[in-house]
């Protein structure tokens, strides 16, 4: 069983006993469960890493304003220790910032494109190729997110987005180093030693 995220799981389940719900509302879109309250996505990533998104296409897909938890850990020994707790409301117009003016048609062909190419090293190297080109093309229509692909020598086929720390910045100021969320301060030293997986 892996433990490399055992760390996001420790601070999601906080923030979740913290607002008293048992789940939260992943796909950003779908409506969470607490009257008068924004859907709520939580991350949890080292001091400077990028702010990872699941779905590309899902970012592209919401146009009302939803909450982000952020949590930035810093590793001591085997622990990983949260400095810094933000909340940050992700309006419409911060989305514009974020996406450019790459449409969502555009990326769903993308999207569809990607995982359609075959299984293999042939499919791999087409893929790469392909996906490079379609971002080289519109590198000047881009906004703060950057778009990844992920094709490997086997069948992964998907693409994803992230915020990195500099445009992370841009957009948001520097973390907070404050360790309080909604007057609750998390102190919990989360034990984290070297990645394990599974052999499969």
């Amino acid at each position: 069983m892996t433990e490399v995220q055992n760390h996001g799981f420790v601070f999601e389940n906080w923030i979740k006993s913290i607002l008293g719900v048992k789940e939260l509302a992943y796909n950003y879109t779908q409506k969470w469960d607490i009257p008068g309250e924004t859907p709520i996505s939580v991350k949890c990533m080292g001091l400077t890493n990028a702010l990872e998104f699941g779905s590309t296409v899902r970012i592209w897909e919401i146009n009302e304003t939803f909450t982000l938890v952020v949590g930035r850990w810093e590793q001591v020994g085997f622990k990983k220790l949260i400095r810094s707790i933000d909340e940050i409301d992700i309006t419409p117009k911060i989305l514009i910032k974020m996406r450019g003016s790459i449409t969502l048609e555009e990326l769903k062909d993308f999207d569809k494109k990607i995982k359609s190419f075959p299984a293999g090293k042939e499919g791999q190297r087409k893929g790469i190729e392909f996906a490079k080109k379609w971002k080289a093309e519109r590198k000047n229509r881009l906004g703060l997110l950057t778009i990844t692909h992920k094709i490997d020598s086997k069948d992964q086929r998907r693409i994803q987005c992230n915020l990195n720390y500099k445009n992370y910045i841009k957009l948001f100021g520097q973390p907070s180093e404050r360790v309080e969320f909604r007057g609750n301060i998390f102190n919990q030293d989360i034990d984290h030693g070297p990645r394990k997986f599974n052999s499969e």
